[in-house]
């Protein structure tokens, strides 16, 4: 019994490293894209921010 439990342990944890280490690697190669993203997110609801407040006080 204990040596299934062993394995069964073994895999999990096997299983969740390599699932952890796929996370890490896809997040390393999209942080660039994320970050891209992110910047033109900003820029764009700053250029919103102000279009709208010369909107208003115009």
């Amino acid at each position: 019994m204990k040596h299934i439990n062993f394995l069964a342990l073994f895999g999990v944890i096997f299983f969740n490293i390599t699932l952890f280490s796929g996370v890490a690697i896809i997040a390393i190669a999209l942080l660039p894209l994320a970050q891209k993203i992110t910047f033109s997110l900003y820029e764009f609801f700053v250029r919103y921010i102000k279009y709208n407040q010369k909107t208003i006080y115009n």
